[in-house]
């Protein structure tokens, strides 16, 4: 992979996982595995680049249904490839707000007070 295809690849997996995930939860519901035509339609909706749409597959189907669609995508990567280049972009999840050192529990069982 040259240099060029290698920045192009990045830019456009960032792009993939900063957007996609929030919709198809939002559109589909929060699950570990979305449908082929779901997926696409996300791609389509967020004006994603559909020449890469391997990576969302990847990301968002089981391996054996990847496998069975990987020759007809233009973006030709391994299973473990293309999820590990989406997933490599995907934001930390924000630390929660809901917990609070001085109403959580103690290890003594005690609760702290000043």
């Amino acid at each position: 992979m040259n240099w060029l295809r290698t920045l192009r690849l990045n830019a456009v997996a960032k792009r993939y996982a900063l957007r996609l995930p929030d919709y198809l939860r939002h559109a589909y519901s929060e699950s570990e595995f979305y449908t082929r035509p779901q997926i696409a339609h996300a791609v389509a909706a967020l004006r994603l680049p559909p020449s890469y749409a391997g990576l969302a597959y990847a990301a968002y189907l089981p391996k054996t249904a990847y496998d069975e669609i990987r020759a007809e995508q233009r973006l030709s990567m391994s299973y473990e490839d293309a999820r590990s280049e989406f997933y490599r972009h995907v934001p930390e999840p924000e630390p929660s707000d809901d917990w609070n050192p001085l109403t959580a529990p103690s290890l003594t069982g005690v609760p702290y007070s000043k």
